[in-house]
């Protein structure tokens, strides 16, 4: 189970979430950071509910899931919504598609070899719907969010923060890739060798590509609360990723993280 509250003298916990449409397929983990050495452990329980109560005792959230929309997206539905005219009159049909799938955050990543999935044309659109409702019942508890990573909650991606440290970000997810797991697992504890594990935590890892990712997302989480990852680096970026979320890749070594 993930700890259950902090206290002033208690270790920092950071929360690392796979977020998908159905608690079924989600994945908590909440790694407490103790010195030299850091302990991961996993929730069962992924109910909106119970990631609410949990992400209380956080320092950071690390959230593998889109957190807004493109900004020119939400305008051209609007407008369609209203019966307005289509914003992208007079643009190139193509282009302007490409500007309503992914929001500038999305673009950035794109330059690393690993572009995310289009909030707005993909399924993984129905996860940021799960999640706007999350950050509705932390709004309600007085928990608002930042959606550029200042605050409780930081918008992560597995893949870019692996490939960020040299690991491998392939070959782990889907039919036939079940070793895998467990070898990239080996791979990311040969760079965090002080990392240890709550009882059952490596085991689920080994065996289940959603509990690994959730647990990188923990570990990025910890990079952002070190300020070891990237940020928006002009006014407009900023402003964008107040609006449409901004994705933290980490930028330094794993190991130094405790």
């Amino acid at each position: 189970m993930l700890p259950s509250r902090m206290i002033d003298d208690a270790p920092a916990v950071t929360v690392g979430i796979d977020l998908a449409s159905q608690p079924v397929k989600t994945a908590m983990c909440a790694i407490t950071w103790q010195g030299d050495h850091a302990v991961a452990a996993f929730d069962p329980d992924t109910s909106d509910n119970h990631i609410v109560d949990m992400l209380e005792s956080a320092a950071k959230v690390g959230l593998d899931c889109p957190l807004g929309w493109p900004e020119p997206f939400v305008q051209a539905i609007t407008a369609h919504s209203q019966m307005g005219p289509w914003p992208g009159r007079g643009h190139d049909p193509e282009q302007y598609r490409r500007l309503l799938a992914y929001r500038e955050t999305d673009r950035v990543i794109q330059g690393t070899g690993r572009p995310p999935l289009s909030v707005s044309t993909d399924r993984i659109g129905i996860v940021a719907m799960r999640f706007a409702g999350i950050a509705d019942s932390l709004a309600r508890r007085g928990r608002a969010i930042d959606r550029s990573g200042n605050g409780l909650l930081a918008e992560v991606y597995p893949a870019a923060a692996l490939r960020a440290w040299g690991l491998p970000d392939r070959g782990y997810k889907g039919k036939g890739q079940a070793a895998g797991v467990s070898v990239l697992l080996d791979a990311l504890l040969d760079r965090v060798p002080w990392l240890r594990f709550a009882d059952g935590a490596e085991d689920l890892c080994r065996t289940s590509h959603d509990a690994l990712d959730a647990l990188i997302c923990a570990l990025v989480a910890r990079a952002i609360v070190l300020n070891r990852t990237s940020w928006p680096d002009t006014d407009e970026r900023r402003r964008l990723a107040a609006i449409e979320g901004w994705i933290h890749v980490p930028t330094g070594d794993p190991r130094d993280l405790c």
